[in-house]
């Protein structure tokens, strides 16, 4: 095994991190030079690390805020010189400003006052906008709502007047959750039982397991996984019920269970680079099969929506590896496929060292309850 040795340059070790540093390099009241190392599984935690405390550590320095730079080489070759000291910059909008803390009264140059009561250092850039630079001592700055809580603070919370409601409104449960809650209910009716999975997975989940390729694009990973199990926003919602079914394989048959729950896929299209798909899933699994269930449950959810075959949604050909070939269809949605279902292929009853043959579906909710509102109106 290879360990991290930090030694001087006459071969001393200094320290070993994570785990512990040396006699030798210890701080006494006689310390005149301070060598600082930051060691971390994440890059940027490192730097806010070692910026801290340089801050910390300079005021002391015979000439003050100043640090020597060091050379780091990574294994790679690549160089790169720690600290970085410079400031972030950011740009914020005195209408944003004002509309996000609700001081009405804010001008650009009391921005300006309170920013720097705030240790920021604020620069004028027009009437509208101010440019704030964030040093190194403020890394919980990430973004001008950030810097608006700041103005915020230094105006004083309770010099902020409150003010009446311009409009009224009446709260109400968000529409696809009530949906969601209704489509439960039917589903359950038809005698399936709800279970409720985790929304992380392993990379295996909507891979391997299903005979399906991984694919990193859409997938939104965590960084620095502590476990296996966990290493992915899940993509689809399949491998997690057939995880959940397995787990109960004891259980008299036949087999029949959903869930109705968000998948988070990759889209550069919003401001977090990632959005909430409403899915439903659901198996039957028996001594047979048992497709003309799941079609039955598909059938029945499209009547209770108010939809028609062939009119509103039909069924076309598809080829799916987590499928049996030949057995197994696309939905489609007034022209646009929202899911698809069949026979669950052998090898993915063997990877899930489930026994029985099963059927399962998998669509997207969402463009049904919208056409369901649609229709309302």
């Amino acid at each position: 095994d290879v360990y991290p040795m930090i030694y001087d340059a006459n071969r001393v070790v200094l320290s070993m991190p994570p785990m512990i540093n040396g006699d030798h390099s210890k701080i006494s009241l006689e310390t005149k030079n301070v060598f600082i190392e930051s060691t971390a599984t994440d890059l940027s935690r490192a730097k806010i690390v070692l910026n801290t405390i340089i801050a910390m550590f300079s005021v002391y320095c015979e000439e003050k805020f100043t640090a020597e730079e060091v050379e780091v080489v990574y294994p790679d070759g690549a160089k790169h010189t720690y600290p970085d000291l410079s400031n972030k910059d950011l740009t914020v909008n005195v209408e944003y400003i004002k509309s996000i803390t609700g001081i009405p009264d804010l001008t650009a140059d009391s921005i300006l006052d309170y920013a720097r009561k705030m240790g920021l250092i604020p620069e004028p850039k027009s009437e509208t906008d101010v440019n704030v630079k964030v040093p190194i001592t403020r890394n919980d700055i990430l973004h001008a709502c950030d810097v608006a809580e700041d103005i915020a603070i230094g105006y004083g919370y309770n010099n902020i007047k409150s003010n009446t409601k311009t409009s009224m409104t009446i709260g109400k449960q968000n529409s696809l959750n009530k949906m969601s809650d209704l489509i439960r209910q039917e589903i359950a009716y038809a005698g399936f039982t709800e279970g409720l999975t985790w929304a992380l997975c392993s990379e295996k989940e909507v891979g391997v397991n299903l005979r399906r390729e991984y694919k990193p694009e859409t997938t939104v990973k965590i960084g620095n996984p502590k476990t296996s199990e966990f290493q992915i926003a899940r993509s689809s919602l399949l491998g997690c019920l057939f995880r959940a079914v397995s787990s109960n394989k004891t259980l008299k048959l036949p087999i029949k269970m959903f869930e109705v729950s968000d998948v988070l896929l990759k889209d550069e299209s919003v401001d977090v680079g990632a959005k909430n798909e409403r899915r439903l899933v659901a198996a039957y699994c028996d001594t047979s099969s048992g497709f003309s269930h799941i079609h039955g449950l598909l059938d029945t959810l499209m009547l209770k929506l108010g939809f028609t075959f062939k009119k509103d949604y039909s069924l076309q050909k598809h080829e799916d590896p987590a499928f049996f070939p030949g057995l197994q269809a696309q939905i489609e949605f007034r022209g646009q496929v929202i899911g698809e279902m069949g026979v669950i292929h052998p090898e993915v009853l063997k990877n899930y060292k489930f026994p029985y043959p099963s059927s399962a579906i998998e669509l997207n909710l969402e463009p049904l309850i919208s056409a369901y509102y649609e229709a309302l109106k």
